[in-house]
Order: C-alpha cells, then structure tokens, then sequence
C-alpha cells in the first residue's frame, strides 16, 4: 500500500468517525450545531475525494475534479455560518450576529452550484475568490463579534478555525 493510499483512507476514517458521531449525538440530544459539524464533516470526505488517488477514479478530465474540488470548498465554507449560529451561547449572540453568519449559507450553496461555470472561466473565477473572501470575512467578524460579546464557544471556535482560514486566505 502507498502512502497516498494510507492517507486518503485516515482521512476519510476520521471524518466518517467525526460525521457520524455528531450525528449520533445530534439525535440525542437535539443540538443543532451537530448536525452543521456533520454536514462540514461531509463536505470534508467530498473534498478529499477530488484528490488523488480518488480523484483518479472518479474524474476522467481534470477541470471536472477542479470544479468538485470547488464545490466541496464552497460547501466546507457554506456551513461553517450557519454552525457558528446555532454553536454560540445566547450571551454571545449580539444583535444581527445570527442574520449574517445564516446568510453565508446560501451564498456558499449557490457557489457550489456554480461551480463547474467558474471551473471554466477566468472571470468568474476571480467573482467567486471576491466571495469567498467575503464570506470568510463575514465569519471572522462573527468571531471576533461574539468573542467581544464575551463568548467562549467563539474563543474556541476562533482557535480551532484560525489555522483553516490562515491556510485557505494564503494559498
């Protein structure tokens, strides 16, 4: 067995494990947040899956993977508003906070819908970047939103988060 291999196969463990188990605990203790830590999990596996060695499987031409790859992305950051919402406890949910963190859902979603366009053309390429960068605007100011407002899930979440969104602005 490869590396690769033995890597996708970590991956999609954990995440499968992860998935699951927020699931799991979403049925019984009726937590919404765990079910938007379910479906980020899913859009995780989605994205591992557009690479190597299963994209080798499942994508004969490669801006077919490059546009999944998008989607999955797109879908990745779509949840993360709607769990930051329902994550935070009511002391640190200021008054809008709600509003906007919800409406990155649907941007996000029709991102992914689109994205097999944007795979293909230059320009909206640079559209969907723009949004991107707003998006992930909008959920830092979440975060810095409810942390000011004093709550700890944000300071948890900001923790968690801030090597994704280092890693995701710079690459």
């Amino acid at each position: 067995m490869d590396w690769a291999s033995f890597t996708f196969g970590a991956i999609m463990a954990c995440v499968t494990v992860f998935g699951a188990t927020a699931l799991a605990l979403h049925a019984i203790i009726r937590r919404g947040f765990l079910a938007w830590m379910a479906a980020r999990a899913l859009a995780i596996g989605l994205l591992a899956l557009t690479f190597p060695p299963a994209s080798a499987f499942l994508f004969v031409d490669p801006l077919d993977a490059w546009a999944a790859r998008l989607a999955a992305t797109d879908i990745g950051i779509a949840v993360c508003g709607p769990l930051l919402a329902t994550y935070l406890e009511p002391r640190a949910r200021v008054r809008g906070l709600s509003l906007m963190l919800w409406a990155v859902l649907p941007v996000g979603l029709a991102m992914a819908a689109a994205a097999p366009l944007i795979a293909r053309s230059a320009q909206l390429w640079l559209f969907h970047d723009v949004l991107v960068a707003c998006l992930l605007v909008m959920i830092v100011t979440g975060l810095v939103r409810a942390i000011r407002a004093g709550g700890r899930t944000a300071r948890f979440q900001a923790v968690a988060w801030a090597p994704g969104i280092l890693i995701g602005t710079i690459t």
